[in-house]
């Protein structure tokens, strides 16, 4: 991965200005708990990870700590019922929802081995959270 230079810090603060809420449910700092399974915070989520990663805003979406967790793999229940996963598609999906003016699958597809899928609306739950936060 690139080292982070100025300008890219400069970008990555542009964009979180801009967006203060979860691409994938909704959620916002100021409401605290997300869950009550883990404290979150917002970061900044890769959808191409790897050596392709790229400090570039067509190639990140913002996720709250619970989302990028279950982006990368964990497996977390709650109430007794295991949460859906999310795939690099939600997070293309989530990408042309939120930030359509950045997003390029053509510039995501040269920093990946295998071609990306379509864009796909994540699970139920994600956007029964999304449309409850007013953004579905």
């Amino acid at each position: 991965m690139a080292k982070l230079k100025s300008a890219d810090k400069k970008m990555y603060d542009e964009f979180a200005r801009l967006f203060d809420f979860c691409f994938t449910c909704g959620w916002r700092p100021n409401e605290g708990l997300w869950r009550n399974w883990m404290i979150g915070r917002l970061e900044m989520s890769h959808i191409v990870g790897g050596s392709g990663r790229r400090h570039d805003r067509r190639a990140i979406v913002r996720q709250c700590s619970g989302c990028h967790r279950l982006f990368h793999g964990d497996r977390v229940r709650i109430g007794g019922s295991l949460m859906p996963t999310l795939t690099k598609s939600n997070l293309l999906w989530a990408k042309q929802k939120f930030d359509p003016d950045y997003y390029d699958v053509e510039y995501l597809n040269s920093l990946s081995i295998a071609r990306l899928a379509e864009p796909k609306e994540p699970a139920e739950w994600f956007m029964s959270e999304l449309r409850a936060n007013g953004l579905g």
